[in-house]
């Protein structure tokens, strides 16, 4: 499948992910579907991106309630990652 370089909504109705994709690269993706976000891993030339953004999605999910969400998804990666793995 031919693709501009960007990010790309995938929806199952209930549960929604954001994929990056590039031309001339491959991702393949496996899921649960009864576990969309938990589930969720990539594989291929775009795995690392698009398994950050998952595992973010997910993390900040479970976060919602205290709010903190919001001061780490303006944040850079790394400021994530610190924090993700501190909790």
């Amino acid at each position: 499948m031919l693709v501009e370089e960007g990010f790309y909504w995938l929806t199952d109705v209930e549960e929604t992910t954001e994929m990056y994709l590039t031309p001339n690269h491959n991702l393949k993706m496996s899921l649960d579907a009864e576990l969309f976000d938990e589930s969720l891993s990539f594989s291929g030339s775009l795995a690392n991106e698009n398994n950050y953004k998952a595992k973010k999605a997910l993390w900040l999910e479970s976060y919602r309630k205290y709010a903190i969400y919001s001061v780490c998804a303006v944040n850079d990666e790394a400021y994530f990652l610190h924090y993700s793995d501190s909790m």
